[in-house]
């Protein structure tokens, strides 16, 4: 499975919704673009709030998080249901 993804009409409140909800997870998004890492997950995103695109690439799981069950995949479906989940879509 891809370690990328693509996310379409993600309006500015969308994309503060999505970076609160991986906020729980212990992944802070500040900016518009950069890396999240914590605990063995990380990732880099780019936003472009004039397009409402939001990109998601290169999610490594490595340990600890591997060993509590995370994996790439797991990643990104959480980042794509809280996109999903605050009214954006996956392209």
């Amino acid at each position: 499975m891809s370690n990328n993804a693509r996310y379409v009409k993600v309006s500015t409140d969308v994309f503060n919704a999505v970076a609160t909800q991986l906020k729980k997870f212990g992944l802070e998004i500040t900016g518009k673009q950069g890396n999240i890492s914590k605990m063995g997950v990380s990732a880099d995103y780019k936003y472009d709030e004039a397009t409402e695109v939001l990109e998601i690439s290169n999610v490594e799981v490595g340990m600890p998080a591997s060993f509590a069950g995370f994996s790439t995949e797991k990643v990104i479906a959480q980042i794509t249901d809280a996109v999903l989940g605050s009214g954006g879509e996956k392209a």
